[in-house]
């Protein structure tokens, strides 16, 4: 059995945390419900870069995440925010945020790879295999 990745730095904001992991994953964990905003979406830039100098891979917990909006969905498309994503994986778990999942990459074409997952284990492995 795997062991579980230790923390090496995080960041907390009424909206969420984030958090580098010591396997080198930038996990965001978004608070219940959340309505994601361009304002938001931004901040999630900016706390991100408090912690890493470089793009990583992201895996984003978003299995409560209640709507995002249209502005942030392309900000999260463009290639201010691959300043700090390489890659993303979507974690989804109810049927909202799997809508919101799929919207996202059907419409705003990340220009970075991004997989939507139920798992996410089997999310953080897909981004482990980028950084071997």
């Amino acid at each position: 059995m795997p062991r579980a990745p230790s923390i090496v730095a995080s960041r907390e904001c009424p909206w969420f945390t984030v958090v580098l992991r010591d396997d080198g994953i930038l996990a965001y964990h978004p608070i219940p419900g959340l309505e994601l905003t361009h304002p938001i979406a931004l901040q999630v830039l900016e706390i991100g870069l408090q912690i890493v100098d470089s793009p990583k891979p992201t895996l984003v917990l978003m299995q409560d995440i209640a709507r995002v909006d249209r502005e942030a969905r392309a900000f999260f498309a463009s290639e201010e925010y691959m300043r700090l994503c390489s890659q993303t994986a979507l974690v989804v778990g109810s049927p909202v945020s799997r809508v919101i999942g799929n919207f996202f990459v059907g419409l705003n074409r990340p220009k970075y790879p991004y997989k939507i997952f139920d798992d996410p284990e089997l999310a953080a492995e897909w981004l482990q295999g980028f950084l071997s």
